[in-house]
């Protein structure tokens, strides 16, 4: 309090008194921004009209310049969409919402935002952009940390598109085709009816369900093998009919689905496997990284997710990890604005 109020941030309530135990008001909180902000010299140069508000006359005369500054900011925002409550007490939560965004969008070597992140990736010139930004958005909100969900976007410009049928595409060399694809071209007309299409793009999700229902935990090959769909090219039959079983309640009874479903649901397909029958390989890179705002640790990621859960078959080479951690050392410096 002493510092606070020496740096002119805080004064009284009076003359004579801090009453430092009373609830703080939207206004003194704005304002205590505000003057924080100028004692570091940052810009304060934003403003928004406070007229807009039906009780903008209940703001106090000393907080009017900081109560239009920090809503012009973005740090706070109504209580309503005509009201601002400016003498209404702040609650904890929403203290923590505007430091938040004080940290993110104010102080001149903040954090970038997860929102800012993503749009950082749509904007990008990266292969796959609009797949990355669709599956950083789930797993940021779902509080991964950026640099391992780095690590996953590399991987995934090397694997599929949301919605993608893996190709069994082996013209011109047939002897390079899986067995189980060999299976699916054979007995399921794989190759003229799904391969390298997207899947919503028209195409039945009850008849590639039932499909892949039929091939059961063997596969197509007797080892569990089905074929690839989706941005991480899910094959093995358990996690293949978890992502249709997604798609089908993305889709919320229709027997097609959106491209915007589509992403939800691989998001969501993603974000459970890390969560739960994969959880080690997120555990795992925290453990080994315990700085993980680094390209150092998007890197380690990149390989531990190719390692360890995207798992390229019969390539998984030092040549291949090298090139998937490179790609999440490059996405990170993406989604922070570097590159």
């Amino acid at each position: 309090m002493a510092w606070a109020a020496s740096r002119d941030i805080v004064n009284g309530t009076s003359a004579t008194t801090f009453s430092p135990n009373s609830p703080i008001t939207r206004e003194q909180l704005a304002v205590i921004f505000y003057r924080y902000a100028q004692d570091q010299g940052w810009d304060v140069s934003a403003w928004t009209d406070l007229g807009l508000y039906q009780d903008a006359a209940q703001v106090s005369d000393y907080a009017t310049q900081a109560l239009a500054w920090a809503c012009g900011a973005g740090l706070i925002t109504g209580t309503t969409d005509t009201t601002l409550s400016p003498r209404g007490s702040a609650t904890r939560a929403q203290v923590a919402v505007i430091l938040t965004r004080f940290c993110e969008t104010v102080m001149p070597d903040g954090p970038v935002s997860h929102q800012e992140m993503v749009r950082n990736l749509q904007n990008s010139s990266l292969r796959k952009r609009d797949t990355l930004a669709a599956m950083a958005q789930v797993l940021l909100d779902d509080g991964f940390a950026p640099a391992f969900v780095a690590g996953l976007l590399g991987n995934i410009i090397e694997e599929g598109d949301c919605g993608r049928f893996e190709s069994s595409a082996y013209l011109s060399n047939p002897d390079a085709e899986p067995d189980y694809l060999v299976y699916m071209d054979e007995n399921y007309d794989y190759r003229d009816k799904y391969s390298y299409r997207l899947i919503y793009e028209g195409i039945s999700l009850q008849e590639v369900y039932a499909m892949v229902l039929e091939l059961g935990p063997a596969g197509a090959n007797g080892r569990g093998s089905c074929f690839g769909l989706g941005c991480m090219q899910w094959t093995s039959y358990n996690r293949i009919k978890r992502l249709l079983e997604n798609y089908l309640e993305a889709a919320d009874g229709a027997d097609t689905i959106t491209l915007a479903q589509v992403q939800e649901a691989e998001g969501i397909t993603i974000s459970y496997e890390l969560r739960n029958t994969h959880k080690k390989v997120y555990t795992d890179w925290q453990t080994a990284n315990p700085e993980q705002d680094t390209e150092e640790a998007a890197y380690d990621a990149g390989v531990k997710v190719c390692t360890s859960y995207g798992i390229p078959v019969g390539y998984n080479t030092p040549e291949v990890q090298e090139k998937r951690g490179g790609n999440a050392a490059q996405v990170y410096a993406v989604m922070l604005g570097e590159s």
